[in-house]
């Protein structure tokens, strides 16, 4: 279930797009190297 877990961590870095800045959610896609 890889495909699951890759899906949660794009959700999720999108969710924190919305609601903090755009630096915060690229360092944190950084930290998820999506």
């Amino acid at each position: 279930m890889e495909i699951q877990k890759r899906f949660d961590r794009i959700l999720a870095i999108f969710v924190i797009l919305q609601s903090k800045p755009v630096t915060s959610a690229q360092s944190l896609a950084e930290r998820f190297e999506v």
